[in-house]
């Protein structure tokens, strides 16, 4: 028979004991009462609260099934949960809060809490009335090997959390947001619907995510360090500009779609593409968030498709002397404008497949061979690596531009041709 000591009701309540049922339960019921203020029970599977405006402040290690915000159509907004420094609040996972009224649910203090499930659930809605759970511990919260269902009409802020969770399942209008104070790795995240998702890295560690699906009219928040990529993942057409976090790794044979529109996909610092395909379905989804263009720094043999005309910062091809990478552009007549392009070692080589005059432009002037082509960069034409120059106009073609002092002597001839034309008349 467990026995829990003293719970303490910031409000009024009423102690509803309930016998014992097939199931071996019993229950707690808070509410209010006005002569009520401290409370002593054994053998109990659940709390629940039955009114509005109470607190359950727990002052002793406490080991429940679950604790019950509400019964129906009752009103209980605020619900509060505080725990005491040095003491754990054990139950088995966030209870299933469906079909009740509004409620705000606020779970604070310096003491810790555990949740035995490996799922953390909130349920869809059925009554529509938003739930929102507000978490603030500042002790330990653990979310390792969690897997964190959020689905329709649930608005819930775990605060700080620890451990390594499982993934990320969100659904309709719903929120999550976190603050991780350890690197998280292997957590697969799925956004639907309008849902929208905030990782803050407290650490600036990482997070790696081998699929990251994020579907049209979802939204996210990455603020940390580094988040990698590292399987097949699509990122849709999201409601709001999204932040990726400070350096975006897209690695280890991902394959990574993007729908999304002009500018909405923000990062700080670099992406950077290793053994990965990334595919653009729609015009400059990247900007980095201080208002420049996205560049790519790719770092091993990658590919990107194109199926839309993009704006690029620089391009470089970086790993060092020696290294034999391709970086290869698979153009499918988008137009693509480049501030700048190198390729470190020269072993390694940017090959633009399906190029046609007039699509390649890059800003800088590219370094060349002696022969006027351009160093490492080529094109692909019937299966065959070609040469590619670069015109005084920036443009990329398959053509030797004409030399400028040829060009010079052209037209001049040109001007005297024209000057004894007009004496002749």
């Amino acid at each position: 028979m467990r026995i829990f000591s003293r719970f303490f009701i910031s409000s009024y309540l009423l102690i509803l004991s309930l016998s014992a049922t097939v199931y071996a339960q019993n229950w707690v019921h808070l509410t209010k009462d006005s002569k009520a203020s401290e409370l002593t029970f054994g053998s109990s599977d659940y709390i629940q609260f039955m009114g509005p405006n109470l607190t359950l402040t727990v002052d002793t290690d406490m080991t429940v099934k679950d604790v019950i915000f509400g019964s129906g159509s009752t009103d209980v907004s605020p619900s509060n949960v505080v725990i005491e420094a040095g003491n754990t609040l054990t139950a088995s996972s966030p209870y299933g809060n469906v079909g009740r009224p509004e409620t705000i649910i606020n779970i604070s203090g310096a003491g810790n809490l555990v949740y035995t499930s490996k799922t953390l659930k909130f349920y869809e809605q059925t009554s529509k009335a938003a739930q929102y759970y507000n978490y603030n511990i500042s002790g330990t919260f653990s979310i390792a090997s969690k897997n964190i269902i959020v689905q329709n009409k649930n608005y819930v802020s775990l605060g700080n959390v620890s451990g390594v969770f499982s993934g990320v399942d969100m659904s309709g209008d719903s929120s999550l947001s976190m603050n991780i104070s350890t690197s998280y790795v292997g957590a697969d995240i799925s956004l639907t619907g309008s849902s929208y998702l905030e990782i803050n890295d407290v650490k600036k560690a990482y997070g790696i995510a081998p699929v990251f699906n994020v579907s049209d009219g979802s939204h996210f928040n990455m603020n940390c360090n580094s988040f990698t990529i590292m399987g097949n993942s699509t990122i849709g057409n999201v409601s709001e500009v999204s932040h990726l976090g400070v350096n975006v790794y897209l690695e280890d044979g991902s394959n990574v779609v993007i729908n999304a529109g002009t500018n909405m996909l923000t990062f700080d610092s670099s992406i950077i593409l290793k053994t990965c395909t990334l595919t653009l379905n729609t015009s400059t989804p990247f900007l980095r968030k201080n208002g420049s263009l996205a560049g790519l720094q790719v770092a091993r043999t990658s590919r990107l498709i194109l199926n839309a005309d993009q704006n690029f910062g620089a391009i470089n091809l970086y790993r060092a002397e020696g290294n034999s990478d391709i970086f290869s552009i698979e153009l499918n007549s988008s137009k693509v404008d480049i501030t700048s392009m190198s390729v470190t070692s020269s072993t390694s080589k940017v090959i633009f497949e399906d190029f046609a005059e007039g699509l390649v432009h890059v800003d800088s002037e590219l370094a060349t061979n002696e022969d006027g082509s351009l160093q490492r960069i080529y094109a692909l034409v019937d299966s065959a690596e070609v040469k590619l120059y670069q015109l005084d106009n920036g443009y990329l073609s398959l053509t030797i531009p004409e030399p400028a002092e040829l060009a010079a002597i052209f037209g001049a001839v040109a001007l005297g041709l024209a000057a004894y034309r007009r004496r002749r008349k």
